[in-house]
């Protein structure tokens, strides 16, 4: 599998694309209470793909989501090994 830069995203990447601030971002890595994120060497980075699902994780259900939406979500993770349980 081919990895590219879009796959992964900086703090500042982050903090653009939805509104978190850095240091934010950092005080959840300290707390260990954020997304998954990798360093390298003493860069952070997020994979996209996590930080989807850690926000689809933390919104609040409603009423407008029905038990089948929660079921194919639940499938989803079982058959997509990208999905993080």
């Amino acid at each position: 599998m081919t990895m590219t830069n879009k796959d992964y995203l900086t703090p500042e990447d982050v903090a653009a694309l939805y509104r978190i601030s850095e240091d934010e971002l950092k005080k959840m890595r300290v707390q260990e209470v954020g997304p998954s994120y990798v360093k390298v060497g003493t860069r952070v980075l997020y994979k996209a793909t996590i930080i989807d699902h850690w926000l689809y994780n933390k919104q609040n259900l409603t009423n407008e989501f029905t038990e089948h939406d929660l079921l194919r979500h639940y499938e989803s993770t079982i058959t997509n090994p990208e999905i993080p349980f």
